[in-house]
């Protein structure tokens, strides 16, 4: 089997809070499996790399990462083919207030990726974007808390997912900087150098 008919996704989650820690929930893969576990739990001011991996006979990736904080649950579905011209990738992000993805995580990816939702589903903030040939952005907040994640759109797809406090009203419509908080200086950065650096990297589910 060639290896152009493989898939792969590495996902960075970015703590950028002051006193939010992040613990590692599970995942569900209904097609691929994990390479590399995430680690069971991440503190302020930390990142953590996990990754994932299909071939052909799986049909790629398709799957959803679950984390839970004392305030809320954050899901990231995530969607790469092995056939970007028959479908597009995806990448969804929930964010739920009263912890909805502590269910059965079945359920959760089956919503996710169907991206079905309705008024009962009030508890979830949820944002979904296919996957093109630039970068794309999703980001879901509530209250304080904002979640923003990159992904790019290759064999070998990377996600960066960054998780802060908004500082108060007017944060949360700021859209120049796809990652507030993360520069120290006010020069421009691309979004290539945001969502990735090699540094940075050190069918199936499992439930911490």
């Amino acid at each position: 089997m060639g290896s152009n008919s493989s898939r792969s996704v590495e996902i960075q989650i970015c703590n950028n809070t002051q006193n939010i820690t992040l613990k590692y929930y599970g995942f569900y893969f209904i097609r691929g499996r994990c390479s590399n576990q995430p680690q069971p739990e991440l503190s302020p001011g930390c990142s953590d790399t996990c990754s994932f991996w299909g071939d052909s006979e799986s049909g790629g990736l398709s799957g959803i990462l679950v984390y839970k904080a004392t305030s809320f649950t954050l899901a990231i579905h995530c969607y790469n083919p092995v056939d970007h011209n028959q479908s597009r990738g995806r990448l969804g992000l929930e964010l739920s207030p009263g912890k909805a993805h502590l269910d059965e995580l079945e359920v959760t990816y089956h919503r996710m990726a169907g991206g079905i939702y309705s008024s009962s589903d009030q508890d979830i903030e949820f944002a979904r974007v296919m996957v093109g040939r630039s970068l794309e952005i999703a980001r879901v907040s509530y209250g304080p808390i904002q979640v923003t994640a990159a992904v790019s759109c290759d064999a070998s797809s990377k996600i960066k997912v960054m998780l802060e406090e908004q500082e108060g009203p007017g944060q949360e419509g700021r859209a120049e900087n796809p990652f507030p908080g993360i520069l120290t200086s006010r020069r421009s950065v691309s979004l290539q150098d945001l969502l990735w650096k090699p540094e940075d990297s050190p069918g199936s589910s499992w439930m911490a």
